[in-house]
């Protein structure tokens, strides 16, 4: 019975199936894995292959925008030095702007090449290849797993000619007296110090600098003041709490040997210029009539200007498009206004015309001048205002309670702002805050000012005076702060905060403040300051007389 059963093939076409079924299922299976091991590596491969155009995107926009700033500066500056010290610095500490681009520090930029692809980019100055005097900048460009590197080399050349003098500190700050650095953040340059006296820069909490450069001394190390870092002996004109973060100012005291000697020669001062002589030229009565007919006296038979009695916009006729224009007279460049009233919180702007000709230098000699109210200039050329020595307070920048702007955003020197002499036996002062913002240069004899809570100022303040403030939140931008008095003071407090550069005797800062460097404030200075100065740059005629651009192959790290 058992040998029949055995010797029965009933089923074997079953397990040949099933052995089929088996076999090919394994074969299936194994197309299926190597194929998704093909797609898979397919898909790592394009990424692999995109991330490397990325990457070479990043590097590709950024040195066309180096291009473009370097062209533009070239548009502007007309000495070798001064155009490569700017080109470094727009490059790599204060970072260029571009709708394709993001500025994020020190040379770091994120590139939008797309949605997902966003390389990041940093660009360093180093030591050049092709000739010691020559700009080298290295790029780097990295976008998930790819690293891609290059390198320009700019060679400036300038022409022969006469020297003339050009200011330019590479400092966010030089002090010449005692420097208390309280809660002071500094981005972008070392702060310097040209006093030799023990504790001359001191803080009392926390602080960020990115390094203190300080004049020659025999000698400098005294053993009270036993360093807690990486260093035996501090300088003993620098005194910090043991708790002053990660700041190491062992390592910050770097000064070369060339900055020393600069802050040793170093001294503060200035030149105002001659008043022009007073001609008597004014400008003819004028009256405005608005659609209503009702009657402002903006010009009176004096030649005096106001605006105290326009109530607003409505004030003026409808024809005029919103704003109060002033024309003046091509047959005179000088003008006699004894006194210039524009008032805050008229809600139109006062609009100073030069005309479109040839660059005109409007000086006007003023006694008087309150810049309240809404001002800007239009034209080819500047208005200098020239406001006399009074003996009184004859100068009023004091919209507390307006927003809106006075000058020129775009060019800090369409305006111009020289005063004269003291009131009485103090000093002539300013006031700005409130919203207000100012966009112009003034140079003052004996001038003090006071920029607080909501107040912004940009552009250049040169000053004899002995104060100058910022408080309470105040800003500025592209500022450069100058105080050639030698027992003039700084004070920072409350979270201000500008960028730009800063010169004077005494420095003090509390509540949280900050300072960015910006060497462009040095592009924009109209005024005379005198030698010697640290970094002194030299103009020679004809400039610069040819600037070439070399870049490395592209290769990956």
């Amino acid at each position: 019975m058992f040998k029949r059963i055995l010797k029965k093939k009933d089923g074997a076409a079953l397990v040949v199936v099933l052995l089929v079924l088996m076999v090919f299922s394994i074969s299936y299976g194994g197309t299926i894995y190597v194929s998704n091991k093909n797609i898979e590596s397919t898909i790592k491969s394009q990424e692999y292959t995109q991330d490397y155009y990325s990457a070479e995107i990043g590097i590709n926009v950024m040195v066309e925008l180096i291009k473009q700033e370097a062209q533009q500066l070239l548009d502007t500056q007309t000495n070798v030095e001064n155009f490569k010290a700017l080109l470094i610095n727009n490059v790599t500490i204060s970072g260029l702007t571009d709708g394709l681009v993001n500025n994020l520090s020190d040379g770091n930029y994120e590139v939008i090449a797309s949605d997902t692809f966003q390389p990041l980019v940093n660009i360093k100055n180093v030591t050049p290849i092709k000739h010691e005097d020559n700009i080298r900048f290295e790029i780097t460009s990295k976008e998930q797993s790819r690293t891609l590197s290059t390198a320009i080399e700019f060679s400036v050349v300038g022409g022969d000619g006469e020297s003339d003098s050009f200011f330019y500190s590479k400092y966010a700050i030089i002090g010449s007296g005692q420097m208390n650095i309280t809660g002071l953040t500094v981005t972008g340059a070392p702060i310097a110090s040209t006093n030799n006296n023990n504790k001359s820069i001191v803080s009392g909490s926390y602080g960020s600098v990115p390094g203190i450069h300080l004049r020659e001394k025999d000698s400098i190390y005294l053993n009270e003041y036993k360093s807690n870092y990486n260093c035996e002996w501090l300088d003993s004109r620098v005194q910090f709490p043991d708790y002053f973060g990660d700041y190491n100012p062992c390592a910050a005291l770097n000064a070369s040997q060339q900055d020393k000697k600069d802050l040793e020669n170093f001294s503060a001062s200035m030149v105002m210029p001659e008043m022009p002589v007073n001609t008597g030229v004014k400008l003819v009565a004028r009256t405005v009539v608005n659609d209503t007919g009702h009657s402002f006296e903006l010009i009176n038979s004096n030649g005096n200007i106001s605006t105290d009695s326009f109530w607003g916009p409505s004030a003026l006729p409808s024809s005029y498009g919103g704003k109060l224009v002033i024309d003046f007279p091509t047959s005179s460049d000088t003008f006699y206004i004894p006194k210039i009233n524009l008032a805050a919180n008229k809600q139109f702007p006062v609009v100073f015309n030069l005309g479109n000709g040839t660059d005109r230098n409007v000086k006007i000699i003023t006694d008087s001048l309150n810049f309240s109210g809404h001002y800007y200039v239009i034209g080819n050329g500047s208005v200098t205002f020239y406001v006399t020595d009074t003996n009184t307070n004859n100068i009023i920048l004091n919209a507390n309670n307006s927003t809106e702007y006075v000058g020129n955003p775009e060019d800090v020197t369409k305006t111009i702002i020289y005063v004269y002499g003291k009131r009485g036996t103090n000093m002539k002062e300013i006031t700005i805050g409130g919203g207000a913002s100012y966009h112009l240069s003034i140079m003052g004899e004996y001038l003090n000012a006071n920029i607080t809570s909501g107040g912004g100022y940009f552009g250049n303040f040169v000053t004899g005076g002995n104060s100058i403030k910022l408080s309470g939140g105040s800003t500025t931008g592209s500022t450069l702060f100058y105080i050639a008095n030698p027992s003039g003071k700084f004070e920072m407090s409350g979270g201000a905060k500008f960028k730009g550069a800063l010169i004077t005797n005494d420095f003090t800062s509390s509540g949280g403040v900050s300072i960015e460097y910006d060497a462009k404030v040095f592009e924009t200075l109209p005024f005379e300051l005198t030698t010697p100065n640290v970094g002194e740059h030299v103009n020679t005629e004809p400039g610069i007389e040819s600037v070439t651009l070399t870049q490395d192959p592209t290769v990956e790290k």
